[in-house]
């Protein structure tokens, strides 16, 4: 399990289905971390080299009927804002964003400015529908190099930007989190599946 010493491991096993309802808003996720007070979070930022892996599916796509936004990785958000506005506070994670574009993001965030906070590059792969990736996110000790692999293959480097920091952020937790903040639809969307989650994080906070 996860825990404050030096090199950490997380491997959560299993299948995962995220489906939001036809309510507006409406928010499903499977997180790490004190959620009763907010969605805190339960690892440090910047403490020493990451690596976490999971394999991602999209059920439905995104589209003006059935509109909402996705997100893994190692992120902290403020439960109270989930339904309005969903982006993360901070983090380093893969985006599924329709209204930005029909590729999965690459993304890091710091602050809480959702706004303006986000820093986003375009990983040129589109999202399929039920098609299987295999997401990976690597960032080294100094936390100032975030690589995203889908499938393998390095797909984006962020090394400048809103790079998460441990005096401007307070920590992060595993989630997968999907959200619809507008459009209800006719009924039910089965927005995405999540399959097992890795993490390795070599720190030592003792």
């Amino acid at each position: 399990g996860v825990g404050y010493n030096t090199n950490t491991s997380l491997q959560a096993r299993g299948l995962a289905l995220f489906t939001l309802d036809a309510t507006v808003p409406s928010f499903a996720m499977w997180a790490m971390g004190n959620t009763d007070t907010g969605f805190e979070y339960c690892l440090p930022v910047a403490a020493g080299p990451l690596t976490i892996k999971s394999k991602l599916a999209v059920d439905v796509l995104s589209d003006g009927t059935n509109t909402y936004t996705a997100y893994w990785g190692l992120i902290r958000m403020q439960r109270t804002s989930f339904g309005t506005s969903p982006s993360p506070w901070a983090g380093v994670y893969f985006e599924y964003d329709q209204s930005n574009s029909p590729n999965w993001f690459a993304c890091v965030a710091t602050g809480t400015n959702k706004a303006t906070g986000v820093t986003r590059v375009d990983t040129g792969v589109v999202v399929a529908a039920n098609t299987w990736i295999n997401a990976r996110i690597v960032v080294n000790a100094a936390w100032n190099n975030f690589q995203f692999f889908i499938n393998g293959v390095l797909k984006a480097t962020i090394t400048a930007g809103n790079l998460p920091t441990a005096s401007a952020d307070t920590g992060l937790s595993p989630v997968y989190f999907t959200n619809r903040t507008a459009s209800g639809g006719s009924g039910n969307v089965r927005t995405f599946y999540a399959r097992g989650f890795y993490l390795n994080y070599q720190f030592s906070d003792v």
